[in-house]
């Protein structure tokens, strides 16, 4: 009896600490049993309400007794999301999608003009109360403005053209008194410094338009070759053809090399191959504008067949021109048409035309502002390719009219000009 005692007592001892054992092994999977809703997003950090109570982040897990829930998820510029989601014996997962809101921050409180993105961030051009002319920097990753450099002495209407590469700005500045053509100045972004391009190439000086090629490396520039007016210095206007004259030379202004002469030449635009530029030539007609594609080893010119052509940009791979146009003759329609780098597939994209627009980085999309009849503004793109058009930012999120603008590399953000003065970004995305 003794023994068999021990081996029930023993019986007993295992018997409680097998059930002990259990518990807690039981108590354990209590505590980390797994959340019967886990809520997940893209992109994370969204705030998570169940019935209006904040319940954390996502991505998180949460045990919930069975039932019907709100879920709901916010995110700064974000769309809210709402679901009603029903637990019962098994685990619950959501995963939402939240979809971006674009949203308008101010860059600068003062006048600016001549926005351009390079890899180092967001750089414009600013004049103060005395014609002083400066170059800001807007750093990717900061809050706050820099400057880049200030133009010596005063500038009075500036214009400024950057290279595609943003390294490089050309600018020139009218004489205050008048008494003068003004200058065109050069300033290397990275090495700092002024060159005042007139003192290798005086002509330039008077030119009527400039632009960098694909490699800033040249310009090539428009020259005014027309007689003097009778009485010029007085009120008689000249009224005959305005011919011009089109060169191209280095980007210090040395080595200048005459290509061609016509009449009425206006603008002028670099291919991003190197042997071709588009010129523009109008008169008072808005029908009678024209854009010429012309090879820079001969002068040889095409034109392009669409009557009130203005505005040229080329694609980045130089595939497609986008300008301002009423079409062919027989079929006109105003808004903005595209040809290809020969001048032929001509074809309407769009029936706005705005005064400026700018090609995706990288892409054939097409970027651009309209301002609709209750005020404000729109942002359009226009995918070449597949022949849509989008809607990517309406007068709710643009208040206020668009004047020249930038689009960065990434495609994410627009930095434009407000009809306020300012500088603005439009974040597309992030």
């Amino acid at each position: 009896m003794k023994g068999r005692g021990w081996m029930l007592l023993a019986a007993a001892a295992l018997l409680l600490g097998a059930v002990g054992g259990a518990y807690l092994i039981w108590g354990r999977r209590l505590l980390s049993k797994p959340a019967s809703l886990t809520v997940s997003s893209t992109p994370g950090g969204a705030e998570v309400s169940v019935d209006d109570k904040p319940m954390g982040t996502t991505p998180c897990g949460l045990n919930l007794a069975a039932g019907t829930y709100r879920i709901t998820l916010r995110k700064e510029h974000a769309s809210p999301w709402t679901r009603q989601v029903t637990i019962l014996a098994q685990p619950v997962h959501v995963e939402a999608s939240l979809r971006f809101e674009p949203y308008v921050v101010a860059v600068s409180q003062g006048a600016a003009f001549a926005p351009a993105w390079r890899a180092g961030g967001l750089l414009y051009c600013a004049v103060d109360g005395s014609d002083q002319l400066g170059v800001w920097r807007l750093p990717a990753k900061a809050q706050s403005l820099s400057p880049v450099s200030g133009l010596p002495g005063q500038c009075a209407q500036p214009s400024c053209v950057w290279t595609p590469q943003a390294d490089r700005l050309l600018v020139r500045c009218a004489d205050p008194n008048d008494s003068q053509q003004g200058r065109w100045l050069s300033f290397l972004v990275d090495k700092g410094g002024w060159t005042d391009l007139g003192g290798a190439n005086p002509t330039l000086v008077s030119a009527l338009a400039v632009a960098w090629s694909a490699d800033g490396e040249r310009l090539a520039y428009l020259l005014s070759t027309r007689p003097p007016a009778e009485g010029e210095g007085s009120d008689v206007a000249y009224d005959g053809p305005q011919p011009a004259e089109l060169w191209t030379c280095a980007a210090d202004g040395s080595s200048p090399h005459r290509v061609a002469t016509w009449d009425n030449a206006t603008a002028v635009t670099w291919a991003p191959r190197s042997d071709c530029v588009a010129v523009e030539s109008g008169a008072l007609g808005l029908s009678e504008g024209r854009i010429w594609l012309v090879a820079l080893a001969d002068g040889q010119r095409v034109a392009i067949p669409a009557q009130g052509a203005s505005g040229a940009v080329w694609s980045d791979d130089g595939q497609w021109l986008v300008m301002r146009a009423l079409g062919p003759a027989g079929a006109e329609a105003e808004g903005l048409w595209i040809c290809d780098a020969n001048g032929g597939q001509l074809q309407r994209i769009a029936p706005d035309s705005p005064l400026e627009y700018h090609w995706l980085p990288g892409t054939h999309q097409v970027v651009y502002f309209t301002t609709p009849a209750q005020g404000g503004a729109s942002c359009w793109s226009v995918d070449v390719d597949m022949g849509n058009r989008v809607l990517l930012a309406d007068a709710a999120i643009l208040p206020q009219e668009i004047g020249e603008f930038a689009i960065a590399p990434d495609g994410q953000r627009i930095a434009f000009v407000g009809s306020d003065g300012a500088l603005h970004l439009l974040v597309l995305g992030e």
